[in-house]
């Protein structure tokens, strides 16, 4: 039941805060030994690798840079998923999978720090661990790695049997401790994850570094920016002697303290797991403690910074020559540093004091970096280490805060520090008393029915003793009546999702409301299926209330969304047609969109379909809402009309005939077998003489045909006839031209000897009998059809 109520409890918090977007990302792809590879650095080498807890409790950390968190990159090991971790409403309040597997020695740890920092709590089990451990050989005589603790349990529940635990064992040789140790290394382990500088050595959780025990080693983040943990210590370094080319067993664990609810994770920064001969650390210090900004920085003409060397035994005595790179230069120091130090017998540490000058010069962060290189003796390999601190200009403190005003309760006046370093020490006191009233933060003013106004002056105090002051003067007020305000919501679609929020003109802080849907959010998101209304009721930090009424109208359609098909016939597969719809009605502000059984997204549609009598094609309309209906389309193909196909049988050179063509469908494409030309107008000619076939074929695919033949034709003129000869039969009573019927239309005329026309005739067809005239000499002209013209004379005999 207790888990219960701190996961309810816990997701009150989650939904509280303000989430910043975060840029770290955690990978749980890797192997445990490509884990390891990450994490280790020089002058070890690691085997025996292994990984107890669910593999969704490791994962790679990435994208710590320019965050607040003090690890770019590292391994993570969780009592939960950690993949949960960069965002903080992923967390699960009830464990992935519940595993009760105490761990003699985690406990063991656990209940060694109540004591320690006088309290009473015990935890009474540890569960959910997440424990990498593998052998190392060192090839230095120092051991150390970079790390930081961060929990959901801050700051809920500190100094409770909820206390998350993690330890790091380390057991070899010339070790002996009171931790159990694997087979092969008799001497027991001891736990190398300690608050820095503490004595007794005083384990790492939520209750001995927190906001009021060791608060300068410990990271506030309740808002949750950056990556989703309460809090976080900063970086720790884990470090201990070993024998060079021995080898030795570290055990990393973490386990949730007597519950499985909220995570509880330790970063371990990537290739910092190393081992050197002479290790050197940089440490800025401020009046002896180890913080300013961050555990880096140098502040012109403030603090003191702190190079130490630190070497795994204290045996000999022992040069160390050292090289300074960076943007300093020697005039940036108030002292210069020397060019090597010198351990004497019994020493394993030397500290060299770094003061920067106060230069007025507006200048962007510099580097200082000490390196040390050395050949590792056990090994012969060549060493480097090295450390940096960073200088910055002095940025003295500046505050900022507005005049209040109080109505009917207490108030908190709390400015803000828009530039500067801390930790800050704060004075409040009232403007012309110089006692102090208050060192804290924020100033409490009560509210009381005789209050007067009042102005408060604040200041602040960076390390370097810089300072601001600013007034706040806390006028009383008659209560402001509580008014809302909010305009009637339109909804363009039924069940879209829509915002609706309210306005608050007036009204005394802190305001809570209350909407019918139950919500206490500033605004709601509904999706109406029609026009509706929502209420929110709201009580302003003087008890006053109002309530407002907003009304959702939710748009009608243009009527029922319905269509109108277009249906075609054609006479044949494969010919060429287009159906179309059209859509009315419906929510058809930004138009309808279509969809065929084609795939077509028009509304119309080309088709050409294949199959005799009715297809049949749907459409998918669907109006600017989403509400759609459906249509379908017809073409109905049908059997073309029979084609025939008609000319002359016969036909001279020269002359012209008509192609008639009936029936079928068009384009109709003709060919022939012989030289026969056919015009727009089907007029047939030829040119040579031959028999041959003249085809059509329609785009249907009926083909019908007709055969021609294509004559050298001729004609013959007599030069005599004898018109009215009383011959029986007729015989040679007409001027008859032998073959004319091959030339029809064609023309003819008759003069007589003084040159006057006798006969004439447009198309002669062998007619003329001189029954006009006498007997004689006449002269012809005949001109056939063809274009030939004749000319001659004839003897007419009566």
């Amino acid at each position: 039941m207790q888990l219960v109520k701190r996961s309810l409890l816990y997701l009150v918090f989650l939904f509280s805060v303000q989430v910043a977007s975060s840029q770290i990302e955690v990978d749980q792809s890797l192997t445990i030994e490509e884990y390891v590879d990450l994490l280790v650095g020089s002058g070890v080498e690691v085997s025996n690798i292994t990984f107890t807890g669910s593999n969704v409790q490791i994962g790679y950390m990435t994208g710590g840079e320019g965050t607040i968190f003090p690890i770019s990159q590292g391994i993570a090991l969780s009592t939960d998923d950690v993949s949960n971790m960069p965002d903080p409403f992923g967390i699960n309040t009830v464990p992935f999978d519940e595993q009760v597997n105490d761990d003699e020695d985690l406990l063991t740890v656990a209940n060694s720090v109540p004591p320690l920092i006088n309290q009473a709590f015990s935890v009474s089990a540890t569960n959910d661990l997440s424990i990498l451990e593998f052998d190392f050989v060192a090839t230095g005589d120092l051991l150390s790695f970079n790390y930081s603790f961060g929990s959901d349990e801050y700051l809920i529940w500190v100094n409770s049997s909820y206390n998350d635990i993690f330890a790091f064992f380390l057991s070899g040789p010339g070790i002996t401790g009171p931790y159990n140790s694997p087979a092969g290394f008799p001497d027991g382990a001891i736990n190398i994850a300690q608050v820095p500088n503490s004595d007794p050595q005083l384990p790492i959780t939520i209750s001995s570094v927190n906001d009021v025990i060791n608060s300068e080693y410990y990271i506030d983040n309740q808002p949750n920016v950056d990556i989703g943990l309460n809090g976080f210590t900063t970086l720790f370094e884990a470090s201990n002697p070993v024998i060079c080319g021995e080898t030795y067993h570290i055990k990393l664990a973490i386990a949730d303290g007597s519950d499985h609810a909220l995570e509880s994770v330790v970063f371990l920064e990537a290739n910092s797991f190393q081992a050197h001969f002479t290790e050197i650390v940089a440490s800025p210090t401020i009046d002896g403690s180890l913080y300013y900004n961050n555990d880096t920085i140098l502040v012109e003409g403030c603090n003191t910074g702190m190079f130490e060397f630190i070497r795994g035994d204290t045996i000999g005595i022992d040069t160390i020559f050292f090289n300074l790179f960076g943007d300093i230069e020697a005039s940036d120091l108030i002292d210069p540093l020397p060019d090597y130090v010198i351990f004497e017998e019994g020493m394993d540490t030397i500290s060299l004091n770094v003061q920067a000058a106060f230069d007025n010069i507006d200048e962007d962060l510099e580097e200082f970096t000490l390196s040390y290189t050395y050949i590792q003796f056990c090994t012969g390999d060549t060493i480097t280490t090295a450390s940096t601190i960073w200088l910055q200009d002095q940025v003295p403190p500046l505050l900022s805060a507005s005049n209040e005003e109080i109505y009917c309760a207490d108030i908190v006046l709390e400015p803000t520090v828009t530039q500067g370093d801390g930790p800050f020490f704060w004075s409040w006191g009232i403007l012309g008393d110089t006692a102090v009233i208050n060192n804290e933060s924020g100033q409490l003013v009560p509210f009381t029915d005789d209050i007067v106004e009042t102005t408060y002056w604040v200041t602040i105090e960076d390390p370097c003793h810089y300072k601001d002051s600013i007034n706040i003067t806390v006028t009383p007020l008659p209560i402001p009546p509580l008014e809302l305000s909010g305009d009637e919501v339109l909804v363009a679609c039924p069940g879209d999702n829509t915002e609706v929020g309210f306005n608050i003109d007036s009204g005394a802080n802190p305001v809570a409301w209350l909407w019918s849907t139950n919500s206490t959010a500033e605004t709601i998101n509904i999706s109406p299926n029609g026009s509706t209304q929502v209420s929110v009721f709201a009580t302003d930090g003087c008890g006053q209330t109002d309530s407002l009424t907003i009304a959702i109208t939710v748009a009608d359609p243009d009527g029922p969304l319905s269509l109108v098909m277009s249906n075609a016939t054609t006479p044949c597969p494969g010919y060429s047609t287009s159906i179309n719809v059209i859509a009315n009605g419906g929510y058809n502000d930004e138009g309808y969109t279509y969809l065929w059984s084609t795939g077509s997204t028009e509304n119309s549609i080309s088709i050409s379909p294949l199959e005799y009598g009715s297809n049949e094609y749907s459409v998918v309309v669907t109006d600017n809402c989403g509400f759609s209906t459906n249509g379908i389309g017809q073409v109905i193909v049908t059997a073309p009309p029979p084609m025939t196909l008609t000319t002359s049988e016969e036909l001279c050179i020269g002359l012209t005939t008509v192609l008639t063509q009936d029936g079928g469908v068009d384009p109709i494409m003709l060919s022939t077998t012989i030289e026969v030309n056919v015009d727009v107008n089907n007029v047939v000619s030829g040119a040579v003489p031959g028999i041959g076939t003249i085809t059509a074929q329609d785009i249907c695919g009926q083909i019908v045909s007709t055969d021609i033949t294509i004559l050298g034709c001729e004609t013959t003129i007599p030069n005599i006839f004898t018109p009215g000869s009383g011959n029986s039969v007729g015989f040679n009573d007409s001027f008859v031209i032998a073959g004319i019927e091959n030339f029809p239309n064609s023309k003819l005329k008759i003069f007589n000897r003084w040159g006057n026309l006798v006969f004439e005739s447009d198309n002669y067809n062998n007619t003329w009998k001189a029954e006009n005239v006498s007997g004689g000499t006449y002269y012809y002209i005949f001109e056939r059809i063809d274009g030939e013209n004749f000319s001659g004379y004839i003897e007419v005999l009566k």
